[in-house]
């Protein structure tokens, strides 16, 4: 590795140690039971994970994501970010692995699907992903309808494509730890954050503005949040289990 590597790997090691200690010391996880209200299909293969997920999802959908384990999440940065696979695994999950896992066993990045088997979020940078056999290879996820008008789904989808196009919107990292924090020890502060620096749910927040996910700001957004937002309803999961679907959309 370069100087540049060293540093960050280094450097990552001691912010992820802190960040334990933090999300298991001081926060109090919640205990979630995600299967509950959903049917189970089973134990599927990966290209029947995939055939049925495309099947089933809609543009304007919010995905929430999180890998199958932490060796999952470098072998899919490793395949999809071969140029900043250090700084992304160790940077990127410093905040999604571990802090946003003190907020509750529950998911960790957001993103929206814009249509033709591709997901827009932010991540270091804005990014559109193919949602692939890679992709069900090494990751848990659930799909949600938003309770909202199909013009507001296409409007989100119009500026998921327009920021990606721009790359006006950026990852901040210190206002990722300002939210989570403030979720994860269950306050009620607010901060004047910047608008276009944001992480994954406060970027989702941003596109679907007319949706109140939350009473609060969009910048204050977490993934708990969307999760459990009563704008949101479960369509489909895939956890280390299986296939689970509401009657709706069987």
């Amino acid at each position: 590795m370069g100087k540049i590597d060293n540093f960050l790997f280094y450097t990552g090691i001691s912010i992820l140690i802190l960040c334990i200690f933090l999300a298991f010391i001081i926060f109090h996880p919640k205990k979630i039971n995600e299967n509950e209200y959903l049917i189970f299909i089973g134990g599927l293969t990966n290209e029947e994970i995939l055939e049925k997920t495309l099947g089933l999802m809609e543009p304007g959908d919010i995905l929430l994501t999180k890998p199958k384990s932490l060796y999952d999440s470098y072998e899919y940065n490793k395949k999809a970010y071969k140029k900043k696979r250090i700084s992304n695994f160790f940077f990127y999950n410093m905040f999604d692995k571990i802090l946003i896992s003190s907020i509750g066993d529950t998911y960790w990045h957001v993103a929206v699907y814009i249509g033709n088997n591709t997901m827009n979020s932010l991540y270091l940078d804005n990014r559109n992903e193919i949602i692939n056999e890679d992709f069900i290879q090494h990751k848990y996820f659930k799909v949600l309808n938003v309770k909202t008008s199909e013009e507001n789904k296409n409007l989100a989808v119009e500026r998921a494509d327009e920021h990606f196009k721009k790359q006006d919107i950026y990852y901040s990292l210190k206002n990722g730890l300002i939210i989570v924090s403030i979720e994860s020890a269950n306050l009620n502060r607010r901060y004047n954050l910047k608008e276009n620096e944001l992480v994954c749910s406060s970027y989702v927040a941003l596109i679907y503005k007319e949706v109140n996910f939350d009473n609060k700001p969009f910048t204050h957004i977490t993934p708990v949040d969307i999760e459990f937002s009563d704008k949101t309803e479960v369509k489909f999961l895939v956890n280390e289990t299986g296939f689970y679907v509401k009657n709706e959309v069987r």
